[in-house]
């Protein structure tokens, strides 16, 4: 399925569709080929969250999230050794009985108990996870991203998803500022005054002046009767 959405064969977006905690138990010994027949948990509890998955490059990281407080609350305590990411099938995005399990992860050696949910507290369990899906794919999620977030995903949201989106912000106003001909009007006054002088200089070599000439700068208005506005900052008049 990544292959062939790698390749355009599908205009729909990459989709992570659910997350399901469960309970299930591999048989002791179980041989690591049997993984590869999976379609679901062994013993589903509940559907858990995550944070928003960042997608850097060709991989999506985000971190697992089950609360004992989900779902209206968690009845029973259990013992967490199973968790499954669910990707919407591309054939049949809207169909929630065709998302296809996308990753596996059992540890039936080592499961964590979930406390039941008591008003006033909660148990959280974590799991981080990268996810190679290759470059030029769009994210989507259809769950609800309400993980709490640590210091570490914020920082790593902030790098990112944050920070990008506000050095673009950045170089649309310096490219507005750039083009604004009001911008910095000390700079185009001196620029003017400079253009002016060398205007004169050619006039005094070049052209034979005769008379009494006088300019008039308007870097101030003395002696000078004008109508309109005098902007001071770009020392001209406007009308």
């Amino acid at each position: 399925m990544i292959a062939r959405m790698t390749a355009g064969q599908y205009t729909s977006p990459f989709t992570f569709s659910k997350i399901l905690v469960g309970k299930g138990i591999w048989p002791e010994g179980t041989d690591e080929s049997s993984f590869g027949s999976v379609g679901n948990l062994l013993a589903p509890v509940a559907e858990a969250t995550s944070t928003v998955p960042t997608y850097d490059g060709d991989t999506v990281r985000f971190t697992i999230e089950y609360r004992s407080d989900m779902n209206g609350g968690l009845a029973n305590g259990f013992w967490l050794s199973e968790y499954g990411i669910f990707v919407a099938n591309p054939d049949d995005p809207d169909n929630r009985d065709a998302d296809i399990l996308l990753l596996y992860a059992g540890f039936s050696a080592a499961p964590q108990w979930v406390s039941a949910y008591g008003k006033g507290s909660w148990d959280v369990r974590r799991f981080p996870v990268s996810i190679i899906i290759g470059e030029g794919m769009v994210i989507d999620v259809k769950y609800d991203t309400v993980a709490f977030m640590n210091a570490e995903d914020v920082a790593e949201y902030c790098n990112v998803v944050i920070l990008p989106m506000i050095i673009a912000r950045i170089e649309e106003l310096i490219e507005e500022h750039n083009e604004d001909s009001e911008a910095h009007p000390n700079l185009h006054a001196a620029d003017e005054a400079l253009a002016g002088r060398l205007d004169r200089l050619e006039e005094m070599y070049l052209n034979d002046v005769t008379g009494n000439p006088f300019i008039v700068t308007f870097e101030n208005l003395d002696g000078v009767e004008m109508e309109g506005t005098w902007n001071k900052g770009m020392r001209r008049i406007e009308f």
